[in-house]
């Protein structure tokens, strides 16, 4: 049994790495509910195909698992909100702070785009991060 199943989690807890040739685009999909969803891959998937690049969608809503199992769309679940105002006492600035520094190392993104209001401050501190580590920058992070 994998660690996925033991929690109930349905299929793999993570989604295979994309292809090291191209360039990553990070989503962010947070405080998103699943009405207009099926729009906002569409948006995510006409990025990909205008820049030639791979799709990462960050996101908080654990019902929308299925839809992006059946679209293909790689993809990282974060705690939402809710969960997080049951549970102020902890540390979720620093949760924050290793869980991007732990998806920059997985999947090397050239830029994080929020779709949703909620997704912009946790945009700005990872594209802060890919900043500071590209100053002198490539084009591609992936290689």
């Amino acid at each position: 049994m994998s660690p996925g199943q033991a929690i109930g989690w349905p299929g793999p807890l993570a989604p295979l790495r994309p292809s090291k040739d191209k360039a990553v685009i990070a989503t962010a999909l947070l405080g998103h509910s699943a009405d207009d969803f099926g729009t906002k891959l569409d948006e995510i998937q006409g990025l990909t195909t205008l820049h030639d690049c791979v799709a990462l969608v960050v996101f908080d809503n654990a019902s929308l698992v299925p839809a992006m199992r059946q679209r293909h769309v790689l993809f990282e679940y974060l705690p939402p909100a809710d969960s997080r105002r049951r549970c102020p006492a902890l540390p979720w600035h620093l949760y924050d702070a290793m869980r991007i520094d732990s998806l920059d190392r997985k999947w090397r993104p050239n830029v994080v785009v929020p779709l949703t209001y909620e997704s912009i401050e946790f945009c700005d501190r990872w594209n802060d991060r890919i900043e500071r580590e590209t100053a002198g920058g490539s084009a591609i992070r992936n290689g």
